[in-house]
């Protein structure tokens, strides 16, 4: 299954831009993998690949909310910290003897449209606010 970077998706911000497409991407192969029988390696290779990306990512969105005083950041902030705790939770469930297969659906129904609803209502938001309060600093990708 294709998952694509389309034009709704897009912030406006260019370092969010580049952080989503490679998350649809690796989505996107994870997806694909699921689809062509592969199991619990590629599984575990997402989920260790998404604890690394909200740590940078959600860290990257939340020091920009600091330096543009993003007025609703405590609750972008509380849907991050609700999804790393998803995502630990479906770790630890791989963890207890848990299948990829088993999980596959939930992954895919919560990782996927959790980010896709997530950029489309809130990084946008947060996209148009960084990009009203700031100068060159932010390149554009429009």
């Amino acid at each position: 299954m294709q998952i694509d970077f389309v034009k709704e998706l897009e912030t406006g911000v260019s370092w969010q831009d580049k952080q989503h497409k490679e998350l649809l991407q690796r989505l996107s192969e994870f997806a694909t993998a699921i689809e062509e029988g592969e199991g619990l390696e590629k599984c575990l290779g997402l989920l260790n690949f998404l604890d690394e990306y909200v740590v940078v990512h959600f860290h990257e969105e939340e020091q920009a909310m600091h330096k543009y005083r993003y007025p609703d950041m405590v609750e972008h902030l509380e849907l991050h910290t609700e999804f790393i705790d998803k995502l630990a939770s479906l770790k630890e469930r791989i963890g207890e003897g848990g299948s990829c297969e088993a999980l596959t659906r939930e992954i895919g129904a919560h990782v996927v449209d959790w980010f896709r609803k997530h950029i489309i209502v809130k990084d946008k938001v947060l996209g148009r606010f960084i990009l009203s309060r700031s100068s060159s600093s932010v390149s554009r990708t429009f």
